[in-house]
C-alpha cells in the first residue's frame, strides 16, 4: 500500500511533488473525514448506515435439477441478488453541493484556500449522476466547495460542456478542459447532434487542472491549499462478514497466523467440499473468509486468493443471492480503499469485481479512460506506463491467462532499463515497484494455470522469472499457487530444501501431504 496515490472511479489522482494529476481509471472511493477542514459543511456530513440484509432463512434456493443443485435452506425459485451495502467510511459527504449562497461560498473558499465550483443544474449538460459519484464527492470534500447557480459561456461561441465555472481566491478562472468551439464546423456538428455530458472523469480532471493551474500561477496559494486541505487518513477496514454478522450466511470460525499455510489450504479444501455437498451457506461463509482473511493468515496465499479463490467464489454468485450479496459488499469495500491504492489494491478491486460479476463495467471504464487524450496530457511518462501496466491486467482471470507470461517478460525487460532523463526518480521507483509486483502476481497466475494444463516446461520458465526477482517469497507463492490448483510437484520439495528455513516447514508438510 502506498500513501502517495489517490484513486477515484473515474479519476486516479496521482500525487507528485507539488502537484496532483487527475487520470481516468476505474475505481470508486469514499474518503474518510480528515478533520474540520476535510468536510464541505457540517450539515452535509453524515456516516451512511448499512442496509439490513436478508437472513439465510429468507434467501431463496435455486430451482432443482442438474448435478449442480444445492440443498441449502430457503424456498425454491430464482431471485435477483440482494446487494449488501458495507459500512461506509465515516464522513463521506452525502452531496457535493454546499448549502451556502454564492457570496458565502466565495468567502469560505478564500478563507480555506479551496476551489469554488459553480454548477448550472438547468443546463442540458448537467450530469447529476456524475456529481453524486463517490469519487467526485470525495474530491469535493477534500479540496473544493460546490454550489448551484447560473453559468454562462465564458466566451462567445464557446460552450462549457460541464456547465461549471471555477473560482480561485474569489476570482473566476478560465476552464479550457471541457469546452468546444461552436464555430468549428466539425465540433459544431457534433455539438448540435449529440448530448454530451461530462462524467466523473471529466469533473475530476477539470477540477484538478483548475487547482494545478492556480498552483502554477501562485505557488504560495498552492502551499496554503495543501496545508489547509491535507489528504484524509486511511479509513479503518469494515467489520468482517465471515462471522455471519450481516445475516447473509452462517458464521465460520477465524484462523490466526499460527494456523499458517496449512490452515488456509485446509479451509480452501473445506470450501470446495461444501460446494460439492450442496451446503450453500457454509460454502458462502468459507469463501467469504478466504477472500477477507486468507492473505492475513498467510501472505503468500494472496495470488491464489486473487486468481483461484475469486473465480471459484464468482461461480457461486451466478446462482445464489447470498453469495452475490457478499461479493457486492467485497467489491464496494475494495472501492473504499482505492484512494491509497497500489497494484495490490487494484488487483483486489479486479478480483472482487469478478466475484460480483461487475468486471464488464470495470473494463468499460478503463477503456474509456485510457482512450482519453486529456488523461495522457496530464501524466508523466512513468505514471502513464504504470497506469497502463495495471489497468491492462485487472479483469477476468480466464481472459488474461494467455498474456500473463508476456506481461512478466515485459516487466523483466523494464526492470533492466535505465531511468529516462525526463522521468523523475520517485516516479521511476514507483514504476519499478509495480513491475516487480506484477512479476509475482502474473507469474503465479500463469504458473498454476500452466501446471494444470500439463505445460511443465512453460511453467518452469515463468517460475524461474518469479524466483529470480522475488527469491524465497516468490518461491513460496508459486508453490502455494500450485497447491491451490492441485498441482503439487516433487520439484517443490527441492525448492523448499534450498531455502533451509524453518518458516517453510509447514509448507513442506502441505506439499508432502499432497504428494502421498
Amino acid at each position: 500500500m502506498r500513501s502517495d496515490k489517490a484513486v477515484g472511479l473515474s479519476g486516479l489522482l496521482v500525487r507528485r511533488p507539488g502537484a496532483w494529476r487527475a487520470v481516468g481509471v476505474v475505481a470508486c472511493l469514499a474518503i474518510g473525514a480528515g478533520g474540520a477542514e476535510g468536510a464541505q459543511t457540517p450539515s452535509l456530513v453524515s456516516p451512511a448506515s448499512p442496509t439490513t440484509p436478508p437472513t439465510p432463512a429468507t434467501l431463496p434456493s435455486p430451482g432443482g435439477g442438474g448435478s449442480g443443485g444445492w440443498s441449502g435452506s430457503g424456498a425454491g425459485g430464482a431471485a435477483a441478488p440482494v446487494p449488501v451495502k458495507p459500512v461506509a467510511s465515516p464522513g463521506l459527504i452525502e452531496s457535493p453541493f454546499s448549502s451556502l449562497s454564492f457570496a458565502e461560498a466565495k468567502i469560505e473558499s478564500v478563507r480555506r484556500d479551496r476551489l469554488l465550483v459553480v454548477v448550472n443544474p438547468t443546463s442540458r449538460f448537467y450530469n447529476e449522476e456524475a456529481w453524486m459519484h463517490p469519487s467526485v464527492r470525495a474530491f469535493v470534500m477534500w479540496k473544493a466547495i460546490v454550489v448551484k447557480g447560473t453559468v454562462q459561456p465564458s466566451a462567445q461561441g464557446e460552450y462549457n460542456m460541464a456547465s461549471v465555472d471555477f473560482y480561485i481566491g474569489g476570482q473566476i478562472v478560465t476552464n479550457n478542459f471541457v469546452k468546444i468551439n461552436a464555430r468549428n464546423p466539425l465540433t459544431s456538428g457534433f455539438f448540435n447532434t449529440t448530448q454530451v455530458r461530462v462524467g466523473p472523469l471529466g469533473l475530476l480532471l477539470g477540477m484538478d487542472l483548475a487547482v494545478e493551474a492556480a498552483r502554477t500561477r501562485d505557488p504560495l496559494w498552492g502551499l496554503r491549499h495543501d496545508d489547509k486541505n491535507p489528504m484524509p487518513p486511511l479509513p479503518d477496514r469494515e467489520a468482517p462478514m465471515f462471522d455471519g454478522s450481516d445475516g447473509v450466511a452462517i458464521a465460520v470460525s477465524d484462523l490466526t497466523r499460527a494456523d499458517g499455510v496449512r490452515g488456509v489450504l485446509k479451509r480452501l479444501d473445506e470450501a470446495r467440499e461444501a460446494v460439492a455437498a450442496g451446503d450453500r451457506d457454509r460454502a458462502i461463509g468459507l469463501y467469504t473468509w478466504l477472500m477477507e482473511r486468507s492473505a492475513q493468515v498467510e501472505p503468500s496465499f494472496d495470488p491464489a486468493r486473487l486468481f483461484v479463490v475469486a473465480p471459484e467464489f464468482a461461480a457461486l454468485t451466478v446462482r445464489y443471492p447470498g453469495a452475490m450479496s457478499r461479493a457486492n459488499a467485497l467489491f464496494e469495500r475494495a472501492q473504499v480503499r482505492m484512494p491509497w491504492a497500489g497494484p495490490a489494491e487494484w488487483f483486489e478491486m479486479g478480483a472482487t469485481a469478478e466475484c460480483a460479476r461487475r468486471n464488464a463495467e470495470v473494463a468499460m471504464e478503463m477503456q474509456a479512460a485510457l482512450g482519453d487524450q486529456y488523461e495522457e496530457s496530464a501524466l508523466s511518462l512513468a505514471a502513464m506506463t504504470e497506469l497502463k501496466l495495471i489497468t491492462s491486467r485487472v479483469g477476468s482471470t480466464k481472459d488474461l491467462l494467455p498474456t500473463s507470461e508476456a506481461t512478466v517478460k515485459d516487466a523483466e525487460k523494464g526492470l533492466k532499463t535505465s531511468r529516462p532523463s525526463k522521468v523523475r526518480a520517485e516516479d521511476w521507483d514507483q514504476l519499478q515497484a509495480t513491475r516487480k509486483w506484477l512479476i509475482r502476481a502474473e507469474g503465479c497466475r500463469a504458473y498454476g494455470a500452466l501446471l494444470a494444463a500439463g505445460k511443465e516446461e512453460d511453467a518452469a520458465r515463468i517460475a524461474a522469472s518469479v524466483r529470480a526477482v522475488h527469491a524465497g517469497e516468490g518461491t513460496r507463492a508459486l508453490i502455494i499457487m500450485a497447491l491451490a490448483h492441485g498441482q503439487a510437484r516433487e520439484g517443490h520439495r527441492a525448492w523448499l530444501d534450498e531455502s533451509k528455513s524453518s518458516l517453510n516447514d509447514a509448507l513442506r508438510a502441505a506439499v508432502d501431504e499432497r504428494l502421498k
